[in-house]
């Protein structure tokens, strides 16, 4: 299922670079999606898009760190790979062998890592 969700994301970013007219098209033509339900999914990977700088595919995998609230430093894998792979890339993460981040357990994808305080 990754490898259908990656050609998918990469179809509409390919796409999306061209305009938001061609990505729905290229959705209704080879989907067969509902007008709404390609607009839904447009507006989810373009809202993806520009706050990672590209969408993660098999060949792109997206690391995201972040501040929160309370100062914590997070790092999140966004991939299509699922939960099992991406535990993989969090415990090679760079400060986790090294006691530096705490595992924050996330249902589903993508997953995260926190410094401590």
């Amino acid at each position: 299922m990754s490898a259908v969700v990656s050609r998918l994301r990469a179809g509409v970013a390919e796409r999306l670079a061209v305009g938001d007219d061609q990505a729905r098209s290229w959705l209704l033509d080879t989907y067969g999606l509902e007008p709404a339900a390609a607009d839904q999914l447009l507006a989810h990977y373009g809202a993806a898009r520009i706050a990672l700088g590209l969408l993660p595919t098999q060949d792109r995998i997206v690391l995201e760190r972040f501040f929160d609230e309370t100062g914590d430093t997070h790092l999140v894998v966004h991939s299509t790979y699922g939960s099992r792979i991406n535990r993989a890339f969090q415990l090679r993460a760079p400060g986790h062998r090294s006691g530096r981040y705490r595992i924050i357990p996330w249902s589903g994808k993508p997953c995260g890592i926190a410094s401590p305080k």
